[in-house]
């Protein structure tokens, strides 16, 4: 897959901006050595994030049984827990909070009427007291039904370390903190279809406070992440969550392919890594079979000045060529 974008972006501080980039490239590989074992190797590049091409997931799979699937996976993959669909050209902030990309082994049941689960076990980057022990877990149950022109699904995740998330871990590196304990998160996803029209629900979140160790908070006013403090030395993050709510209508424009879409999103607690609301809307058409076109407008509110953002909006608008091949 190859996906171009153009864009322009005005930031909370009224800072303007316009860029083209190479947005994502995608190189996989898939072997089937038998029919109970299969691979999955899968290379990504993003511009400004992923240079040169690195190594997104690989996965070997052994799986037995028709009606009753069971697969035992390993390796590096993205772990069952959020769904993250969305027509939007950018990513949701559902995704922005909760995606995880590790090394693990799960254990997945599928049944041929829709009801599917899967448990895992891996080692968490962000550990309590810094621990290199496999001490992650988690796992999730989900259900799809299709039957003529309806298609609906559900979800249901739990895990035992969001912070463990690629964005959380980001964030928290980036601010030398240390965790003190896990804190569990959970994903919650629902999306009905009814063609031409769809709406979606999704809801990923912490289920409880948690704490950090932070050397450079002298005193307790001074913690940068700002989502409340304990005494010197000690960050509590409170409660943290998102949110994506999407509809969209799918048409034909000259007789090609085509939806329009809506979302709003939010989330809690996080100033600072993300906008507290985002409105979006996009417009996509499948020119050719594999080639799309889209353009996406998206208005951010940030926290306000008490909640430790800026109060200000951010307008960004987006224009994507993508190839799936």
């Amino acid at each position: 897959m190859i996906e171009i974008e153009a864009g322009w972006h005005r930031d909370y501080e009224q800072h303007s901006s316009s860029d083209i980039i190479l947005a994502t490239t995608e190189l996989e590989i898939h072997a089937e050595p038998s029919e109970f074992a299969t691979g999955h190797v899968l290379f990504l590049y993003e511009e400004d994030t992923t240079e040169p091409m690195a190594l997104d997931e690989a996965v070997l799979d052994l799986h037995y049984g028709e009606d009753l699937q069971i697969a035992l996976t390993g390796g590096k993959f993205y772990l069952p827990f959020g769904n993250y669909d969305s027509n939007m050209i950018s990513d949701p902030l559902t995704l922005e909070l909760g995606e995880i990309n590790q090394s693990a082994l799960m254990l997945q049941l599928a049944e041929k009427t829709g009801l599917h689960a899967s448990m895992y076990a891996f080692n968490c980057d962000l550990s309590e007291g810094q621990n290199d022990n496999i001490d992650c877990f988690g796992g999730d149950i989900g259900y799809n039904y299709e039957n003529n022109d309806l298609l609906a699904g559900l979800g249901l995740g739990l895990i035992s370390n969001l912070p463990d998330s690629d964005g959380l871990e980001t964030l928290l590196e980036d601010e030398g903190a240390i965790l003190q304990e896990h804190g569990s998160g959970i994903a919650a996803h629902l999306k009905i279809e009814y063609t031409p029209v769809y709406v979606m629900f999704e809801y990923v979140g912490a289920l409880k406070d948690f704490d950090l160790n932070r050397e450079d908070i002298e005193s307790p006013d001074e913690a940068d992440i700002h989502l409340g403090t304990l005494p010197v030395g000690r960050e509590r993050i409170k409660k943290i969550w998102s949110s994506n709510i999407e509809a969209g209508f799918n048409f034909t424009i000259l007789d090609k392919p085509s939806i329009f879409a809506v979302a709003i999103q939010h989330s809690k607690n996080l100033p600072e890594f993300l906008p507290k609301t985002r409105y979006l809307s996009t417009l996509a058409t499948e020119l050719e079979e594999g080639l799309t076109a889209g353009l996406e407008y998206s208005f951010d509110k940030d926290f306000s000045e008490d909640e430790h953002g800026s109060g200000e909006n951010a307008h960004t608008i987006t224009g994507q060529l993508a190839l799936a091949f």
